[in-house]
């Protein structure tokens, strides 16, 4: 009652929507079995995206051999495979030059960027802020008779920051992993975001990185960044502790699991003995 619009527009749609009655069925058997398909192990492809890995590997492999692929690949090919990766499937042309985001570019998104978005972001890293801060860890330590027990906590020196891009983009990514980096310390912030009009293409993404002092922001994603990481030094081959989206995971080739995910308990103070 009410919404007779909403009523219409659902009563002609067809929903694929699986529906576990816990008065009924084994939830715990059910809910498993959900877990397992929604797992990155899972197989939950549209046929759009099993014929997109036909045409990019020859072959319709599972998500997490499509990753096993790439990740093998990268490893040994470095830059160039990551190059190749993102021309079939990102259909974008890029050159190890034009990987990283000129500053020029990075300035340019800033001096255009709607007054109001910069606002936003001033005031939301600001309310981060002061939040990390408030949980920021603190050394400790204990006097005892024969000496002392200490806990000490040192910010790492370097982090990697995963930003999405493919439906939508993601300033708010930025702001809550940069944010706690830096306010725990970390010196060097490197972004990089998939090389499309949501990612390392878009300029209110672009803003929000130069708001916040990041310089470095590459325009990749996806499991090319997990085995090798650009840096300014050492070129692609670095190692940095990744910090994403709670829904980032990419299988490894040993069978486990790389997880890297950002909130409010961001690891990003290393905690010594």
């Amino acid at each position: 009652m009410g919404y007779p619009h909403h009523e219409q527009h659902m009563s002609t749609t067809n929903l694929n929507i699986r529906r576990i009655d816990s008065r009924q069925e084994d939830i715990h058997a059910a809910m498993a079995e959900l877990r397992a398909k929604l797992s990155p192990g899972g197989n939950v492809v549209s046929e759009a995206g099993r014929q997109r890995t036909i045409e990019v590997f020859g072959e319709p492999l599972l998500p997490p051999q499509v990753v096993e692929r790439i990740c093998d690949d990268v490893r040994d090919r470095g830059v160039v495979a990551a190059l190749d990766y993102s021309a079939r499937i990102d259909k974008a042309q890029l050159t190890a030059e034009s990987l990283r985001v000129p500053e020029a570019e990075l300035a340019q998104a800033h001096a255009s960027a709607d007054p109001q978005l910069l606002e936003a972001v001033r005031r939301v890293a600001e309310n981060i802020r002061e939040f990390q801060r408030a949980i920021l860890h603190h050394d400790v330590r204990l006097e005892r008779p024969d000496g002392y027990l200490a806990q000490r906590y040192r910010p790492l020196d370097r982090v990697g920051i995963c930003v999405p891009g493919g439906a939508a983009a993601y300033p708010s990514t930025v702001l809550m992993t940069a944010v706690p980096a830096q306010v725990a310390g970390v010196r060097e912030l490197a972004v990089v975001a998939p090389p499309t009009k949501f990612g390392a293409y878009n300029a209110d993404m672009l803003a929000t990185c130069r708001e916040l002092g990041i310089t470095e922001v590459y325009r990749l994603g996806g499991a090319r960044l997990s085995p090798r990481w650009p840096t300014e030094s050492k070129g692609f081959g670095g190692s940095i502790r990744l910090l994403a989206p709670a829904t980032f995971s990419w299988r490894w080739p040993n069978d486990t699991f790389l997880e890297a995910w950002i909130s409010t308990r961001s690891p990003v103070r290393a905690k010594w003995w």
